[in-house]
């Protein structure tokens, strides 16, 4: 997650990965915004996954 950020050395390799928004109305009941944050959590770490694995192979 955003808070274990590592700052890469120059002229290190990386990866950026992103996915797709999760749009949240502005009207959503707790419920609602619980189940996006757990979802946003899941996607979190399935793009953490990839960029890994891309910097493995």
């Amino acid at each position: 997650s955003w808070d274990r950020l590592i700052v890469p050395v120059p002229f290190s390799r990386g990866v950026f990965e992103y996915g797709e928004l999760l749009p949240v109305p502005r009207d959503a009941d707790e419920t609602a915004i619980e189940q996006a944050r757990v979802e946003l959590g899941n996607r979190i770490a399935a793009v953490t996954d990839q960029a890994r694995q891309r910097l493995v192979t």
